[in-house]
């Protein structure tokens, strides 16, 4: 018995089966359709959509989700950030000298929320009867009579924040104003991102 190689292209039965390699731009296109399936079920990152993925395809690239993930038009509104601004650092070395404001929701109740960014990371929680200048005035007022004025306050661009009465109590008080991105009532908030530091 003799035993000898012989190459896929001249066996009569591989040539019959071959795919002819236009069809397979096709199974790729398909591919990257389930993908953009199933990641528009839950909007997961890249990491977990490959996961996922995987499951159904070993075979999928990891450049292929990415891609994917990259042109999601909802993944892109919800926060479009990393991909637009340069990632700062707003913690400080010393107590007290900047502190984050916002007005934080909680069991449908309104509360003036001020965090030191210093390493302390001190809070405060006022509840406020409503979100107007008036009303954050008197409460920072407290805040500072209590624990002294800070350099400078690091808020959103809502309008209590933005007023002129706001801006006033500031001067008074020798505090500089700085404001992070647009104002986004469904945003996760400058003291969500204040805390994780």
């Amino acid at each position: 018995m003799t035993v000898s190689f012989t190459p896929s292209e001249k066996k009569r039965a591989d040539a019959l089966t071959r795919v002819p390699k236009a069809s397979l731009g096709e199974v790729e296109v398909a591919s990257v359709v389930d993908i953009q399936d199933l990641h528009s079920k839950h909007h997961f990152g890249v990491d977990r959509t490959l996961y996922l993925t995987r499951l159904v395809d070993p075979s999928v690239k990891r450049e292929c989700v990415e891609s994917v993930v990259r042109s999601c038009r909802q993944c892109q509104t919800i926060d479009p950030a990393p991909s637009n601004h340069v990632l700062g650092e707003i913690s400080v070395p010393e107590n007290w000298a900047r502190l984050a404001l916002d007005v934080t929701h909680f069991q449908g109740r309104a509360y003036l929320t001020v965090v030191d960014c210093g390493p302390s990371r001190f809070a405060v929680w006022r509840e406020v009867a409503s979100e107007n200048a008036r009303e954050i005035c008197g409460h920072m007022t407290q805040i500072i009579l209590e624990r002294g004025p800070p350099d400078e306050v690091l808020m959103d661009n809502s309008t209590a924040f933005r007023s002129h009465q706001f801006a006033e109590a500031c001067r008074e008080w020798n505090i500089t104003q700085r404001f992070r991105a647009a104002y986004r009532r469904q945003g996760m908030g400058l003291l969500s991102a204040c805390t994780v530091l």
